[in-house]
């Protein structure tokens, strides 16, 4: 769980970094509802893909959304409260959808 909780704590924080460090202060919109989401989505794919659905996993959505919580002090305003929510719908809805592929597939069991 680690590696895909790291790939989007990387899309969470370093996409908004780099419209901050350079003062392209348009990405941030792009980083927000588009960039980030997209990587923790696909995140959540693979990692449906390759590990079997348990209970337990409900615990990979949740994480994803907490992991945004602070990037709401760093970057954004407390309107942005609502993206951590997303961001752990997206993450759940990429895991469901990874396992069903998998599944079919005969990837999972």
């Amino acid at each position: 769980m680690l590696p895909y909780l790291l790939a989007c704590a990387s899309a969470i924080y370093v996409i908004p970094f780099l419209g901050v460090s350079t003062g392209v202060f348009m990405l941030m919109p792009l980083a927000l509802l588009i960039a980030a989401p997209t990587a923790c989505f696909i995140a959540s794919l693979i990692y449906g893909i390759k590990n079997k659905f348990k209970l337990l996993q409900i615990i990979y959505p949740i994480l994803v959304g907490i992991l945004f919580i602070p990037a709401i002090s760093i970057y954004y305003n407390e309107t942005a409260w609502i993206y951590s929510i997303a961001y752990t719908v997206i993450a759940l809805v990429g895991n469901i959808i990874g396992y069903a592929v998998g599944k079919a597939a005969g990837l999972t069991g």
